[in-house]
């Protein structure tokens, strides 16, 4: 689900009117994003990214041993 912008509000939203679902309770969504800079007053450029399973977002980290500097690893894109 890409709610980058505005998603940082649908939980809250949710609980003032009746919104049709968009988060993990509906069938086959792994994932979420959110810019948390748009609304949530976060600095520029934040996002999160959300899984719904641990599993999944084991697939997100980066690793690489040859770097000059020693292990390099990250849980955010290469870079």
């Amino acid at each position: 689900v890409d709610a980058c912008l505005g998603g940082f509000v649908l939980p809250f939203a949710k609980q003032l009117t009746d919104i049709p679902k968009f988060d993990f309770e509906v069938p086959g969504v792994t994932s979420m994003s959110v810019d948390t800079h748009k609304f949530a007053y976060a600095s520029k450029g934040t996002s999160v990214v959300l899984y719904k399973t641990e599993e999944l977002r084991h697939a997100q980290y980066f690793t690489y041993a040859k770097w000059t500097g020693g292990m390099y690893t990250t849980p955010t894109i290469a870079g």
